[in-house]
């Protein structure tokens, strides 16, 4: 009888864990999601307003919770970095979303994801159009 509770335990926790885990690989797929309505060409989303939606995913208590109960994955970090990034409310919109790309860009993370990479690193490096 013992042994059947520290099963469905071991159970109870493996659950919660996979539970985290989608939840912070949810919020990453929110966040590039939002960054990519950002992009010049399509600018769908002004800078400030990105930032602000992007503060908002990662200020979810369900996605603060997963941070704080997670295990240590590549995913969790790149929140963490996500978060950390934003912790500067002095810098402007534009420096954010910039640092924030650069973070996003890493081909593990995108890999992660499940995200189709063809090209799309290139994307968001182009010059807007001139106007």
């Amino acid at each position: 009888m013992a042994f059947a509770k520290v099963k469905i335990r071991l159970v109870d926790c493996v659950s919660a864990t996979m539970q985290y885990d989608r939840v912070i690989q949810r919020a990453l797929r929110d966040v590039h999601e939002l960054l990519w309505a950002n992009l010049a060409s399509s600018r769908n989303l002004p800078d400030d307003r990105t930032v602000v939606g992007i503060r908002a995913i990662v200020d979810k208590p369900d996605v603060r919770h997963a941070l704080e109960r997670a295990n240590d994955t590549a995913l969790s970090f790149m929140l963490r970095e996500i978060k950390h990034i934003l912790s500067d409310i002095h810098q402007a919109p534009l420096a954010a979303i910039n640092r924030l790309w650069n973070a996003m860009g890493e081909p593990e993370l995108i890999r992660a994801l499940g995200v189709k990479q063809s090209s799309h690193l290139m994307l968001w490096r182009k010059k807007p159009p001139a106007r």
